[in-house]
């Protein structure tokens, strides 16, 4: 008896942890240092006034701080803004690259954009970057948006919120 009310109760934390995990909806690659830090550098010739209102959204939240790379900072994000199309996939405004934790944007596409809809493509990307996955409900930054229908919200929705707090604290 005392074998099956253990292995009950461990049942239930297990799927508990596992329902919690899938309600916040974050990756576990996120670019984020041990330090709740996430410095970034890289290619940064064009739309950094963009990028650096995408980065202001989410230090607002106050969790984790990105900022730029300095000499006495390792960095863990790289960010290119690059005058190309992706050459896999020509309409993406931008990707995130969970394995080499890089962020690029491509300008043929984003130059094409409105500037509120260039911050929430490059908000969107940097929350990939802090781990949180696509949130598939209206009025969120990481709602995906076609390239040839992007999105100009640039304020961090409920679930946005919520992943983030979930995901930091």
């Amino acid at each position: 008896m005392r074998l099956k009310i253990t292995s009950i109760l461990c049942a239930l934390i297990i799927f508990s942890m596992i329902s919690s995990a899938t309600a916040c909806n974050f990756h576990i690659t996120e670019a984020v240092d041990s330090k709740k830090g996430m410095q970034y550098g890289g290619t940064l010739a064009y739309y950094v006034g963009d990028l650096n209102t995408s980065i202001a959204i989410w230090n607002a939240l106050g969790k984790v701080k990105i900022e730029k790379d300095t000499i006495l900072t390792l960095q863990d994000l790289d960010i290119h803004i690059l005058n190309r199309y992706d050459p896999y996939q020509p309409a993406t405004p931008g990707v995130y690259n969970s394995q080499n934790k890089s962020i690029t944007y491509y300008v043929p596409v984003i130059s094409n954009f409105t500037q509120a809809q260039r911050v929430k493509t490059m908000t969107h990307e940097l929350g990939h970057a802090l781990g949180i996955d696509e949130i598939h409900v209206d009025n969120n930054i990481m709602q995906p948006s076609p390239a040839n229908n992007p999105s100009s919200l640039n304020t961090l929705g409920t679930q946005d919120r919520a992943v983030y707090t979930c995901r930091w604290g």
